[in-house]
């Protein structure tokens, strides 16, 4: 009888740990799944976003490439914000421009909060992107929880758009 009873509770231990575990992997998966898809970027969509300061106005026409699927969408607008404050800074003798095409090419987390959006730019929509040399824009996490981007490779390529 003993021998009967300790297999019973063996076995009831046993699929309770098996169902614990189903259960915890499964709230995981969704919660996962769900903050995933909230703020995912889908690859291949064109966005416009509009970026203003009391001097300059630029509208970027933003691609993404397939490498951009899944990225956080908070990390590439700190990238674009970023790129306007590059662009607010070094640039500041054009006003209001209209234009400026971007393919953000891809996204890679250096560091534990760290990531670099890899992009390159063309001044009018007929031009095509250059297939050579690209800019990126650093981005971290701040201790908030807010992402802040910002361009460190002032020698390198960057957006370039005319005066309007």
């Amino acid at each position: 009888m003993n021998k009967k009873h300790y297999k019973l509770i063996k076995l009831n231990k046993t699929i309770m740990v098996v169902l614990l575990c189903l259960i915890t992997l499964s709230v995981l998966g969704i919660y996962k799944a769900i903050n995933y898809q909230k703020n995912a970027i889908e690859a291949g969509t064109k966005e416009t976003i509009n970026k203003k300061n009391k001097d300059i106005s630029i509208s970027y026409r933003i691609t993404f490439l397939n490498k951009i699927s899944g990225v956080n969408s908070d990390i590439i607008n700190a990238a674009v914000q970023g790129m306007f404050d590059y662009e607010s800074k070094e640039d500041n003798i054009f006003k209001n421009r209209s234009n400026d095409y971007v393919l953000i090419m891809d996204a890679k987390k250096t560091w534990w909060d760290t990531w670099k959006v890899y992009f390159v730019s063309k001044e009018k929509e007929t031009d095509t992107y250059p297939s050579i040399g690209y800019s990126f824009v650093t981005v971290q996490k701040q201790k908030s929880g807010d992402y802040k981007g910002f361009i460190i490779n002032s020698g390198g390529p960057i957006i370039k758009a005319g005066a309007k």
